[in-house]
């Protein structure tokens, strides 16, 4: 399960991982809780949200005010922060390396938007093996390589070990913050990403998604409702050449909410480069499953294709027409469109 943002930085407090003060504004009034500069951030599933427009730092309350109704209208949650104002980034991410079965370890002093076109040679990467887990002296090493040295060194390895102790006990497959904010001595987790194992649910807490899942290694990300039309539609895509991502069944009857936890489900594979959607609504009805699609469409960055039959089909058709959706009918069109963007 991949936390929004202000989930991640509540568990990062509990650690005592320095966060600005935050919250999720209710209405327009909350604004005026956080002296200017503002700073706001869209609380999607994905990265990339600076680059997207989905954040927006001003000291001007009319803009923030704009800001904040444009993201309500999308029917997305804002979260309001304290500004931090910073003179270095330092990227630190923890996370299961699937290749070896080990625990890896990332450093960097190029943090934010672009560190995944950072030259590997200024990231330090570290594999930990069963004797160094656990081990704060590992975390102060790597982070000694970065060049940090005296007050600002000892805050930046606790904050890596305890990082460290939130992938073990929380049951995470990813630990990261990028960037944390370093000022003088003193540093903030400006933002955080955390991912935890759905298969620890039961451990941690978290209800399950009430859909389905199963991942696999294609990138034609699938969403459909019934067991036996998901296979079906895997064996189509198959037979035309394609690769399915996963499986994924919502169910009958799902709801508007289970339409879009399976949505942000699908969009936390990286690999999936086309999202397809076959709904053959009974009880499911293609209306809401519309609507679930156009209150996610600003987390859905690649290409979407929609196949909608059933009950209230043609109420369904329009709402997504409107935002500029098309919409098939035939499962064999659609499956061959999918398979057609998933090649480009």
């Amino acid at each position: 399960m991949n936390l929004l943002e202000y989930e991640a930085k509540e568990i990062l407090r509990r650690y005592n991982i320095p966060v600005p003060n935050g919250f999720i504004v209710k209405n327009p009034e909350d604004l005026r809780k956080v002296k200017p500069p503002y700073v706001l951030k869209a609380q999607i599933g994905h990265g990339s949200r600076k680059k997207h427009g989905l954040i927006k730092i001003t000291n001007n309350y009319n803009e923030a005010l704009e800001f904040y109704n444009y993201l309500r209208s999308k029917n997305l949650d804002v979260y309001l922060e304290e500004f931090f104002e910073h003179e270095a980034e330092i990227y630190l991410s923890i996370t299961c390396n699937r290749q070896n079965g080990k625990i890896t370890i990332l450093a960097s002093t190029f943090g934010g938007v672009d560190i995944e076109d950072i030259d590997e040679k200024y990231i330090i990467r570290k594999d930990l093996s069963i004797l160094e887990e656990n081990s704060p002296y590992v975390f102060r090493e790597v982070i000694r390589r970065l060049g940090l040295r005296g007050e600002i060194f000892k805050k930046v390895s606790d904050v890596f070990y305890k990082m460290y102790k939130i992938f073990i006990e929380k049951d995470c497959l990813l630990v990261e913050i990028n960037p944390l904010g370093i000022r003088g001595n003193d540093l903030m987790a400006l933002d955080a990403k955390i991912i935890i194992d759905d298969d620890a649910y039961f451990r941690q807490g978290f209800s399950k998604l009430d859909v389905n899942y199963t991942k696999l290694d294609g990138n034609i990300g699938c969403i459909v409702n019934g067991a036996g039309l998901a296979m079906a539609t895997l064996d189509m895509i198959i037979l035309k050449g394609g690769k399915p991502a996963n499986f994924l069944d919502i169910g009958g009857g799902a709801s508007k909410e289970v339409m879009k936890n399976a949505i942000r489900k699908v969009l936390s594979n990286k690999n999936v480069k086309v999202l397809l959607i076959n709904i053959l609504g009974g009880i499911t009805r293609c209306d809401e499953i519309a609507e679930a699609i156009i209150e996610c469409l600003n987390e859905i960055n690649i290409p979407l294709v929609v196949r909608l039959r059933g009950t209230n089909e043609d109420k369904g058709i329009e709402i997504l027409r409107k935002e500029g959706i098309n919409v098939y009918k035939s499962l064999e069109e659609a499956i061959d469109m999918a398979i057609k963007l998933s090649k480009i």
